[in-house]
């Protein structure tokens, strides 16, 4: 039958219209099935696509965030030069010198304003060793270890320092009130001719503190009608709650 079929349908073309009607008949069948392919195709590329797009978009998110990381630590390094180079411009006095020395820890006791410092007896740190910015002075060494290096600072209520006025040389002595902004200018009588906005630096009495750097500004005054003295406050020059750097003065033997 196959092969009658096959002669009749070559050489009569007899089944000509039956294979007519039969592609009419399947042709919307592979024409949904076709759909069907083409449509899952479609989908599965838009599936690998979307796939594709999420995960440019975290790895894109990530860089940011990786970026920004790196533009923060730029800005940290460019504030940090700065400081630096301001450090770079306080000059030393004749017969001193300045030892570079970083911050690495602060004193957690709210009572107590000390800093540790990142050099020591290796450096030749002694007690007594007054410390600056480039602003003023901040304070001195108290405690010397091996590697390191205890600083009391300005503002601490155990701690004082000779000054003068830079206008008329008034002499008093600036305390801490253990306020991180503020110090105490003691011994100042209510008749002195002192004012606001006055600077007052080191006077060199004592012998610790070489004369002529900056401690603070006065920045308030109240005449005291019971007592002989003034209630004096004074704004630090140094910034004592910024920065990482500070110098450290070493007098020159001879």
């Amino acid at each position: 039958m196959a092969v009658i079929l096959m002669i009749s349908d070559h050489r009569y073309h007899r089944v000509d219209q039956l294979r007519a009607y039969l592609s009419q008949i399947v042709f919307p069948l592979q024409s949904l099935v076709s759909g069907f392919v083409q449509g899952g195709a479609s989908l599965n590329e838009y599936v690998i696509s979307h796939y594709r797009l999420i995960q440019e978009n975290v790895k894109l998110r990530e860089e940011q965030v990786i970026q920004n990381a790196r533009l923060q630590k730029l800005i940290a390094l460019e504030s940090e030069n700065d400081r630096l180079r301001a450090l770079l411009h306080a000059t030393p006095r004749v017969g001193e010198n300045f030892l570079v020395a970083e911050i690495i820890q602060v004193d957690s006791d709210p009572l107590s304003h000390h800093i540790i410092l990142n050099k020591g007896l290796k450096e030749g740190i002694y007690v007594g060793q007054p410390v600056i910015d480039a602003e003023g002075v901040m304070g001195e060494v108290i405690e010397v270890f091996p590697e390191t290096s205890r600083v009391i600072l300005l503002t601490d209520a155990n701690h004082g320092i000779p000054v003068e006025t830079v206008r008329n040389r008034i002499r008093g002595i600036a305390m801490g009130c253990g306020a991180a902004k503020t110090l105490a200018l003691k011994h100042v009588s209510n008749a002195v001719d002192i004012q606001v906005g006055d600077v007052l630096v080191t006077s060199g009495l004592g012998g610790r503190y070489p004369a002529g750097y900056p401690v603070g500004v006065i920045k308030s005054i109240e005449q005291d009608p019971r007592g002989s003295f003034a209630v004096v406050q004074m704004t630090p020059s140094a910034h004592l709650e910024r920065g990482r750097q500070v110098l450290l003065i070493q007098k020159v033997e001879g």
